[in-house]
């Protein structure tokens, strides 16, 4: 049983890394297209399991959805660095 947490720090960054093929995946099993899956209101357990079983597969191919069903997702977001004060006054 797999228990570990995939941490994604950014969901667009992960997006617009895919691949054409990695893409068609993820449509295939959303059974929807990719911008809906992960748009705002909607259902997001069959896209989060789609999407880390296509990043977990990219470190191994025996990764299946069923493992990818067992991993716990933590969304991360990255804030911007802050400003460092001005040395100057």
């Amino acid at each position: 049983m797999t228990d570990d947490i995939l941490r994604i720090e950014d969901l667009t960054s992960e997006l617009n890394a895919l691949t054409v093929g990695e893409i068609e995946d993820l449509e295939e099993i959303t059974e929807g297209p990719l911008d809906v899956s992960f748009s705002e209101g909607s259902k997001k357990g069959k896209a989060l399991k789609a999407l880390v079983w296509v990043l977990k597969r990219r470190e191994d191919e025996s990764f299946t959805l069923e493992d990818a069903r067992k991993m716990r997702v933590q969304l991360e977001e990255t804030k911007p660095e802050e400003e460092s004060p001005d040395p100057k006054g």
